[in-house]
């Protein structure tokens, strides 16, 4: 998997699907999503956060050599020098907003767990986040009636945004394997 930088990333117009997370460790679940996601983009970028404000985190070379096992032409690494891949540094908005002004004939898509709908900084119809494209990967982390209503009424926020089925691996979350790894 190559490592994509401001400096390399394609400068003609591309579908670009930028995948966020701590991807640690990164699961089938990513990589199904990843994929699926092909069906919209032309390359799927990782990009591995440098720090979590809940939880602590594999040393980010560590996560990128991972990353990197799973090589595949459609993806690659994305890392930026922003302070983000070793300090906590600008949120993905601002992420998005650089990557824009840097190829501003692109178009950039966020993929994610359905699940991160729930977090607060989509807890507000006029956010920044909806006017970002979304590609969404969808299982049945959703249970109640309650919380389909609620992510129903979100997506209905969103400027943009398309849903991507996750059968064989969703529910997967790297906290989850990272715990029951470490318990054992």
């Amino acid at each position: 998997m190559k490592i994509i930088t401001l400096e390399t990333l394609p400068k003609y117009s591309v579908n670009l699907g930028v995948f966020i997370g701590s991807f640690d460790p990164i699961h089938r679940g990513h990589l199904e999503l990843a994929q699926k996601s092909l069906k919209y983009v032309d390359q799927v970028l990782f990009y591995p956060v440098g720090s979590h404000i809940q939880k602590t985190l594999s040393p980010i070379e560590s996560r990128i050599k991972s990353l990197q096992q799973v090589a595949n032409d459609s993806f690659a690494v994305l890392k930026l020098s922003l302070g983000e891949v070793t300090n906590p540094g600008p949120g993905w908005d601002k992420v998005f907003e650089i990557l824009k002004a840097t190829a501003p004939n692109s178009m950039f898509w966020l993929i994610r767990g359905i699940d991160k709908l729930h977090s607060n900084s989509y807890s507000k119809p006029d956010s920044l986040r909806f006017k970002i494209p979304h590609i969404l990967g969808v299982d049945t982390c959703v249970k109640t009636t309650s919380n389909k209503a609620n992510l129903i009424q979100k997506l209905g926020w969103f400027e943009e945004v398309k849903l991507v089925g996750l059968q064989k691996y969703g529910g997967l979350s790297s906290s989850r394997i990272k715990q029951n790894y470490e318990t054992i």
